[in-house]
């Protein structure tokens, strides 16, 4: 069976892709929570 570049590269993304999915996730220690302001005219956000 000859071996053409289509297939190596599939074969080599599918590996790629199980890695990624069999490594376990971490998740941070403390959730980072931002405030998107719509506009600076609030009274309440003075700077």
């Amino acid at each position: 069976m000859q071996f053409t570049r289509r297939s190596v590269q599939t074969a080599a993304a599918l590996a790629v892709m199980g890695a990624f999915m069999a490594s376990p996730v971490w998740a941070q220690d403390k959730p980072k929570i931002a405030l998107v302001m719509k506009s600076l005219a609030n009274e309440f956000f003075r700077t």
